[in-house]
């Protein structure tokens, strides 16, 4: 499940424009992979012109590429990511800073941030916590059930 994590985790940065692509740019301002970014996928995507300069860079922003970079399942990265989009963005730009991108640091990173997690963060987080197989986190619990709590008190009050 590693590089599922690392490919839906680099999708999620590119996403937010945390991460860029690897590549440079010509004198005519078209955008092209270096070697270490370059897949076979990218062959099938239209050679950077003068008028549309950043085909491959927007390319290599999806998540099919990302998986291929980190020789990763696509269905599984996806299954990740769809997770992920509930952690709020402020939760990545903390993940990117720290530069917490293994999966365990990623999550104790969720867990000492709990109060930006807000409810489906903090279900998301657990969420992929499970799904990595990691079981030993220490979460701040009064804090999460004060949130769990106050989401309870908003349903009730509908």
């Amino acid at each position: 499940m590693k590089p599922e994590f690392q490919a839906a985790l680099e999708y999620t940065f590119r996403s937010y424009f945390l991460s860029f692509p690897d590549g440079k740019c010509d004198a005519a301002k078209r955008w092209y992979p270096n070697e270490e970014e370059r897949r076979p996928c990218c062959d099938r995507i239209r050679k950077p012109s003068r008028r549309w300069n950043k085909s491959l860079f927007e390319h290599c922003r999806t998540l099919e590429h990302c998986a291929k970079r980190y020789s990763a399942n696509k269905r599984k990265a996806k299954q990740l990511v769809n997770i992920l989009k509930h952690i709020p963005f402020e939760l990545f730009y903390i993940v990117k800073k720290e530069n917490c991108v293994e999966p365990e640091t990623f999550i104790e990173c969720l867990a000492r941030n709990a109060s930006l997690l807000g409810y489906e963060g903090i279900v998301a987080a657990k969420q992929l916590a499970t799904l990595l197989g990691i079981n030993r986190i220490d979460w701040d619990s009064e804090l999460i059930l004060a949130i769990l709590a106050e989401r309870g008190d908003r349903n009730d009050t509908r």
